[in-house]
């Protein structure tokens, strides 16, 4: 059996389709095969697919499944469901600093984790159902992500609080006067909703 760079580089045997990856159909070309891989999988078979894109705007790229019988789209596709995964990490380690958790005892390390996709599935939630109709002019955004269609979970966290301070639902008696008057506003978050409110 070759191995995968060897059937990428062999020039026949290509077959191409079109299949529904990230929300969008892509056409393909692949190759594919049963084959055993003893170092990681012993004696199970794996399903070898490997990927390359016509246009060649991409490396070629190489899927197993272990399941023999599963075909080359339905590989495709669920390693492509995987990414929305990846980015959720991604947020919760970046954006809401779920890495930097001070948690020490393992109590405390098991219920973070936890918390903090509770956290981001509230928010991303809640700009479901109302946050969308205020984007992207509730919040400002940098220079470089402007051209961006889609909100990044920054946005929508950031949107968030403006409407939490907005609605002052966040803050007690003694501190509202920060968000009539930015130019009191000790930081950002509180100038940008000073600025919402009074448009």
């Amino acid at each position: 059996m070759p191995r995968p760079e060897q059937m990428a580089n062999a020039p026949h045997g290509w077959c191409a389709a079109t299949t529904r990856l990230y929300g969008k159909d892509v056409r393909v070309l692949y190759k594919t095969a049963v084959a055993l891989w003893y170092h990681l999988a012993g004696t199970t078979p794996l399903r070898l697919v490997v990927v390359r894109e016509p246009k060649d705007r991409h490396k070629d790229e190489a899927f197993f499944s272990t399941d023999p019988d599963a075909h080359c789209e339905s590989v495709l596709k669920t390693y492509a469901l995987r990414w929305a995964l990846e980015v959720a990490f991604c947020d919760n380690k970046h954006t809401l600093r779920f890495e930097r958790s001070q948690a020490r005892t393992s109590h405390a390390v098991e219920h973070t984790g936890p918390l903090a996709f509770v956290s981001y599935t509230l928010t991303v939630a809640r700009f479901c159902q109302q946050g969308h109709l205020l984007y992207p002019n509730g919040i400002s955004i940098m220079l470089r992500c402007r051209q961006k269609r889609t909100p990044r979970f920054a946005n929508m966290l950031q949107l968030l609080r403006n409407l939490l301070m907005q609605a002052r639902s966040c803050h007690t008696p003694n501190n509202i006067t920060v968000l009539t008057n930015p130019r009191d506003a000790r930081n950002l978050a509180c100038k940008q909703a000073a600025r919402i409110a009074t448009l």
